[in-house]
């Protein structure tokens, strides 16, 4: 005899022994640990035919014919149907199956209800249950586990002295946000004053091969009239003149640019001067 045949007696063999063991009758979740369920069957149906066990509706196993003793006792071949939650059932061990596992797989009840079931249908829906019990728990799980959206505050949450410590770090966190200087202003290149900062200067020298120098910040006061410095800075001003856009308005970052090298104050005098003039 092969391996393969040893295997199947053998197989067969703990398989009667289990039934009569369980006093002539079990179910096919008994034999699960035997082996494969493929296996299982095989073997239960080769020992079908050859009369060694029977099959009952309900889908039990028994080494003696089940409708035998039936007729012996006076039964119906009907099987008895038992309710519960409205669930019909066909033996008291269908019941006994559901009264077991309803509190903890609660969900049962609505895919079992309004059918006639036996053991082997509960089990299923057992499964069924318990699978869509595991991804609800995993929906909420990862609902929870979401950022919580802002809400209005209510009364309640003004009589918690938490809630007074949230508003005062949110004002905090506000009051720590660096405003920028001015518009288009960018740390790298232009000075928080205006205009370029070293860096921006020796950006563009070296980008454009020009050799842009150090700005006038002096007030014009205090430059010698006539000078190098002075007169870098009138020449700037006047140039400066051309940075108005079409509204005949300065930008932000050209304003800020020839507030640092004084060029209001320049406007500023000749202003004064004009209005003098006009009351003369």
């Amino acid at each position: 005899m092969s391996w393969k045949g040893i295997l199947k007696a053998d197989l067969e063999s703990k398989i009667l022994n289990e039934i009569e063991k369980e006093g002539g009758a079990l179910g096919m979740k008994n034999l699960k640990q035997f082996g494969e369920e493929a296996e299982i069957k095989q073997t239960l149906s080769k020992l079908r035919k050859e009369g060694k066990i029977f099959m009952h509706e309900d889908g039990d196993i028994y080494t003696h014919n089940p409708e035998s003793i039936e007729k012996f006792f006076g039964r119906n071949k009907q099987p008895q149907q038992l309710t519960k939650d409205g669930v019909n059932f066909t033996d008291q061990r269908a019941l006994d199956t559901y009264n077991q596992n309803i509190t903890k797989y609660p969900n049962i009840t609505n895919i079992l209800r309004g059918k006639t079931v036996n053991s082997s249908v509960i089990e299923t829906a057992i499964d069924n249950a318990a699978r869509m019990q595991t991804q609800n728990q995993q929906q909420i799980q990862s609902f929870q586990n979401q950022p919580k959206s802002k809400r209005k505050p209510t009364e309640r949450d003004f009589r918690r002295p938490a809630y007074w410590g949230d508003i005062m770090e949110e004002w905090q966190n506000i009051l720590k946000r660096k405003k920028k200087p001015f518009k288009g202003y960018n740390k790298k290149i232009h000075a928080k004053t205006g205009g370029l900062s070293a860096k921006g200067r020796a950006k563009f020298n070296r980008e454009t091969g020009s050799k842009l120098k150090r700005p006038v910040t002096k007030k014009p006061s205090k430059l010698k009239p006539g000078g190098k410095a002075a007169k870098r800075r009138k020449s700037f001003c006047a140039r400066s003149r051309g940075f108005k856009r079409a509204d005949g308005t300065y930008s932000e970052k050209a304003r800020a640019a020839r507030r640092r090298w004084n060029c209001w104050i320049q406007i500023g005098l000749m202003f004064i001067l004009l209005v003098v003039i006009l009351v003369k």
